[in-house]
Parts: C-alpha cells; sequence; structure tokens
C-alpha cells in the first residue's frame, strides 16, 4: 500500500527531528561538532560556468573519540549563457569509526540524482549508493577502498567498487591532490581527480578531470574557496535549512542557506558578499530516495555597513535569480538597491536577546521593496537557547514571510529544530497560488557554523 503524500511527509519530519536531537546529543560530548564549507567557481571544457557549493558537517559519537557522524550535502551546476545546463546533487549521510593504528571504516548513504534547469527533462536520473569504505590515514597521504551497492533509483546499476587517493602535499607544499574512482558492475569506470595549488589559508586554484554518471568526460578549471584554512577567513559564515510541509502535496520539502564572503573588516564598517540559495523541494512518488528541485532560486547581494552608535548601517545591491527545473521555462531575474538598518552584525547569531533589521530599497524590475525581520531569544549560560524569528518582505505587493520557534544548541556549530510556517514567492510563472505556501505549517532543521 503507497503512503500518500501527507503521511510520507509527516513520517519524514518525525524521521528528521529524531536525527536532530540524536546529533544534538552527540554535540553535548566532550569532543566538540565540526563544520566545513568550500565553494568552487569555475569554467568547463565545454565553455560552460561551473559551481558548486559543499556543506559539511560532523558530530561525534559516543564513546568520546570513538569517531564520527556526518552529513554532507553539495550540487555542481553548470551553465551556458541561457543558464540552461545541468545541475548534479548529492546528499551523504553516515558515520566513519577508527580501528586499530591509521586504519578507519566508514559506512554511508549516498544520494545522486541530476536535474535540468530551463530544459524539459521527463526523466530524472537518480542513485542511491549505500558504501563502505575502509581508510588509510598518514601524515603524507590518505587512501581508501570500499563496495557498495545501488537501492533504487534509476534502473541499470547494480554494485561499485570505490577507491580515493589524497595527497595534501604533493611535490611542492602548495599543490595537493585529490581523486575517487568508481567501477561501476565491473564494467564501466566514473571518476573525479584534480589537483589545487593554495594561494592563502582560504582560496586555491584548481583542476580537476572528471567524468560523471551518464555524460562524456569534462575537464575544469576555477577557484575555490575554503573554510579549512586557519587565520582570517574569507568564508566566514554560513548555514543549511531544510524544512518539511506536512501539510503540501505539492512540495514535500523547502532546503534553503546561504554563505557570507567577507571581503572587508574593520572595527567601525565592513564590506561583504552573501550567497543566498533556495529550493523547493516535489513530493515525488519516494519519502527518503527522491529530493528532486522545482527550481534553483538564487539571492545574491552587496553590503557595505557602516556603525552608526547602537546599530549598523548598511547599503545593499540585490539580484536575484529563479531557474526552474527539468522544464522549458526560462529564467528570470530581478535587481534592486536599498538601505539596511540593524542592531547587530548577524541576525542569525543569537548575540542579543532581542535582535532586528528593516530594511527598504528599490527593485528596478518590480516595485519599491520592503523587509524586516525580528528575533527574540534567551541567551543561558550553560544549555540550550530558546526562541522565536519573524521575518517578512514585500516586493509589489508579492509577499514572503516566515515565522518559527525554535532551540538552538551549540555556539559556533549550532543546531537549531524549529517549527513554524512559511511562504516563498517565485520570479518564473508569477507568484505561487494562494494555498501554496500561505500558512503552510513546516518543520525542519537549521545548521549554522561561524569561522570569524
Amino acid at each position: 500500500m503507497f503512503l500518500t503524500n501527507r503521511l510520507r511527509a509527516i513520517i519524514g519530519a518525525i524521521v528528521w527531528f529524531a536525527l536532530a536531537l540524536t546529533t544534538v546529543s552527540f554535540s553535548q560530548q566532550t569532543e566538540k561538532p565540526a563544520a566545513c564549507l568550500r565553494v568552487e567557481l569555475g569554467i568547463d571544457s565545454f565553455e560552460r560556468k561551473s559551481y558548486r557549493p559543499e556543506f559539511n558537517f560532523s558530530w561525534p559519537l559516543p564513546p568520546a573519540g570513538r569517531g564520527r557522524l556526518f552529513f554532507d550535502t553539495s550540487y555542481l551546476q553548470r551553465i551556458n549563457g541561457r543558464l540552461r545546463g545541468p545541475v548534479d546533487f548529492w546528499l551523504r549521510g553516515g558515520f566513519e569509526r577508527p580501528l586499530a593504528g591509521s586504519l578507519a571504516f566508514e559506512a554511508s548513504l549516498n544520494h545522486f540524482c541530476r536535474h535540468l534547469t530551463s530544459i524539459l527533462n521527463p526523466t530524472i536520473l537518480n542513485y542511491n549508493e549505500l558504501v563502505g569504505k575502509l581508510w588509510w590515514r598518514t601524515s603524507v597521504f590518505a587512501c581508501a577502498a570500499g563496495y557498495g551497492r545501488y537501492l533504487g533509483g534509476s534502473p541499470g546499476l547494480d554494485q561499485l567498487i570505490i577507491f580515493n587517493l589524497n595527497v595534501p602535499r604533493l611535490i611542492l607544499p602548495e599543490l595537493s591532490f585529490e581523486g575517487e574512482w568508481k567501477w561501476v558492475d565491473f564494467s564501466r569506470f566514473y571518476f573525479e581527480a584534480g589537483v589545487a595549488v593554495t594561494l592563502s589559508e582560504s582560496a586555491a586554484l584548481y583542476v580537476r578531470t572528471a567524468r560523471y554518471y551518464s555524460l562524456p568526460g569534462e575537464t575544469s578549471i576555477g577557484l575555490r574557496l575554503s573554510s579549512e584554512g586557519g587565520g582570517a577567513q574569507i568564508l566566514d559564515q554560513f548555514q543549511l535549512v531544510s524544512g518539511f510541509y506536512p501539510y503540501f502535496n505539492a512540495h514535500k520539502l523547502l532546503v534553503s542557506g546561504s554563505y557570507r564572503l567577507d571581503l572587508m573588516r574593520k572595527s567601525d564598517r565592513r564590506f561583504f558578499f552573501n550567497v543566498g540559495f533556495g529550493t523547493p523541494i516535489l513530493s515525488g512518488s519516494g519519502l527518503f530516495v527522491e529530493f528532486w528541485p522545482d527550481r534553483m532560486l538564487y539571492h545574491l547581494s552587496a553590503e557595505y555597513e557602516l556603525r552608526i552608535g547602537q546599530v549598523f548601517a548598511a547599503w545593499y545591491t540585490r539580484y536575484s535569480v529563479d531557474m526552474p527545473a527539468d522544464t522549458s521555462l526560462p529564467f528570470e531575474s530581478s535587481l534592486g538597491t536599498g538601505i539596511l538598518i540593524r542592531n547587530q552584525t548577524d541576525f542569525d547569531r543569537l548575540e542579543r536577546k532581542f535582535r532586528f533589521e528593516a530594511g527598504a530599497g528599490y527593485n528596478f524590475r518590480y516595485d519599491f521593496d520592503f523587509s524586516f525581520k525580528l528575533g527574540l531569544n534567551t541567551l543561558p549560560r550553560n544549555g540550550p537557547n530558546f526562541g522565536v524569528d519573524a521575518r517578512w518582505g514585500t516586493v509589489s505587493g508579492q509577499e514572503a514571510f516566515e515565522f518559527k520557534l525554535f532551540a538552538a544548541f551549540g555556539p559556533d556549530v549550532s543546531i537549531r529544530p524549529f517549527v513554524g510556517v512559511r511562504k516563498i514567492r517565485y520570479l518564473v510563472g508569477g507568484p505561487p497560488p494562494s494555498d501554496s505556501f500561505k500558512h503552510r505549517l513546516t518543520a525542519g532543521v537549521a545548521l549554522f557554523a561561524w569561522f570569524d
């Protein structure tokens, strides 16, 4: 008997919260949670622009020192001048346990799916890899060998053997190598291998050659930004939010996130670039194995912020783009500028019991642009923070809002389960129907990381 979309979403929300509570309990161990973000901007051998963010989170497994639980999500988007092209999504979750000496065992479930922006794509390619690996790590290199099976997804693949090799210093201290090879059904190879030259603690140039599922080989070159280096960070903050819609049959999930590039910081002013994204996930016919986006939404903004007494004033320029997935509808975009006033530099950081941000500007495509954020939360010396956030914005009469109750665990790497309501707005196809996102109950988990 098939589950209804609503029942699948409710079950998914319960499982999602169970995982959140589990990771919260892990975060209370002696070892601390960890987070990392890598962003790649480049061009490939087919003369397409490529963009690849990778969000990585991990938590210690009890007892202390006996491994880590990890969750990784990333996507590789390649687009031509009309913003058309493939988007490869990866969701990975699993654990790693140390064995004797330099050996460690890793087990993970990896979900892959490919979508096409502004191109009709009636058949979605998707695979689910259940993989076990044995890692051998030394001060010079790290390598792994493993075996896996394909579960559900697109037909045609059965099993794979996988190899990894990472060399942090290859001949020169600034030169590194990363590679992964998959031997699928003992008949075909898929791979990804490349070298990088470190420019600073946060930036590197890379060259990579790869052959991905059902695509010809490709080579790309570009710039990689990372939060892994010590010292001052260009990438100083990121977040990843996933919320279920238990009572909405068209979409079961809304995934959103953002990261900030800190380009100039003084005692009384700063300049930064913020990249935000969001994608509503279609309900589909599977609970855990189908995460198919309806569209890719981006909000890119540059802000110059100046401290004035007890508040911060900022001038912003914001570019928004809406790229429908797996349909022939073209993208649409808009540009706006305006002023923001806030009482702390980062609204999402729980530094005060009362937080606010208000904005007013002009969107050159639509009309006047207004926004407001309000946050109330506790600030206990020990234990979690509890609070409420409200966000509202409107452009030419099209509203978007969010209201949620949350509990926050951890300072620099924060886990925040939440419940609330949320409505978003589109650029392509006009506003969503009145009953789509308006007053929609949502429940999920937000993950935050700060590196300053």
